[in-house]
This record gives structure tokens, sequence and C-alpha cells, in this order.
């Protein structure tokens, strides 16, 4: 979970991306042996630095404790986490649909945007990201709904997918093939 780690999966990718190889490194990774602010900080640092060196497989999402530990809170904490990177590593677009210069024009200085069509149109565009664990109500309204922390929060996130099960599955032909690469194994 140190610096020096994340600086090594940097260095760790670029040898097989110079000799056109897939590369592996294990993040979001952290030495923390509970969900707490070591377990964020290391793990943040891990995966940006792992995403952002382009590695081709990244895996040990879920886990903390060097990983010793497996967690499902801490798997959807991960996924979280890899989200804001990815979203994060994206960039934002910078053209003439976007930057909104009609809106400039129209709606002037000191005048409001928000309920202006360049807005409404962007509001829901993939410039920002949703989020079902990161809290982004109001003191009182997260007070209302009993103020549940991010560990409290991704805990039920993850019951609620165990209960409802997978929504996302393999289509026919990629299962018939993964089947027959498993019975070579056999």
């Amino acid at each position: 979970g140190r610096p020096e780690s994340a600086i090594l999966r940097i260095a760790g990718a670029q040898m097989p991306h110079f000799y056109g190889i897939p590369s592996h490194t294990i993040a979001p990774d952290t030495d923390s042996n509970l969900e707490d602010e070591q377990n964020a900080m290391e793990k943040t640092l891990s995966i940006t630095a792992a995403m952002l060196s382009a590695n081709d497989l990244i895996v040990n999402s879920g886990m903390f404790g060097t990983g010793l530990t497996a967690c499902l809170a801490q798997l959807v904490i991960d996924n979280e986490l890899c989200k804001l990177i990815k979203r994060f590593k994206r960039g934002m677009a910078v053209n003439k649909e976007n930057i909104g210069l009609d809106a400039i024009f129209r709606v002037q200085p000191k005048g409001t945007y928000i309920m202006d069509d360049h807005t409404l149109d962007y509001l829901r565009s993939d410039e920002h990201i949703e989020s079902e664990l990161v809290v982004g109500v109001n003191h009182d309204n997260w007070i209302l709904e009993g103020a549940p922390g991010l560990t409290d929060r991704a805990y039920r996130i993850a019951q609620n997918i165990l209960q409802k099960g997978s929504i996302s599955k393999l289509d026919e032909r990629r299962t018939k093939r993964l089947d027959h690469v498993l019975k070579g194994y056999d």
C-alpha cells in the first residue's frame, strides 16, 4: 500500500507495453486490515497508478490486509473507486457542442444557467457519474436516512445484489465457449 508499490505498478506496466505484451498488476491494494482511512488512501493510490499506467489486467478488488481478507462490502467500495478513477482518467471533452458558447452568450453574466436547454441537455450526460454508494445528499437528509457510513451503505448494496442475483449474464455463444475451455481443463 505504500507509494513505492504504486511506482512499481507503473514501472511494471512499461516493460510489457514496450514489448507489446499484456500487463498485469494487483490493485486496489492495501496493507490495512479493516475498512478504514488507511484502506481508502492506499487503495486510491494503487488503483490510480494501475489504471493510469494502462495495465491490461488488474485484480484484487474486494480484498484488504495485503489480499488475505475478502469482503463483499469492500468489493462494492472498490467497484465504486474504480468507477471514479476510470471517470477521472477519461477527462472531459471540450468541443463546440459541450462547451456551451451559445448558452454563455444567451444567458449572459449574472444570468442563470440552470434552466437553459444546454444545461438540461448535458445534465444527465456521461460527464457525470451516478453513485448509489457515495453520499450526495445534504446533512439533514443524510440524518433522515439514518446517517449510514460508507461501509454500512456498501454492505446494504452487497446484500441487495445477493438477493436480486446477477442481471448480466453471458450470451449463449460465450457460455458455450467458456464451457468448452473448462472441459478442456477437466
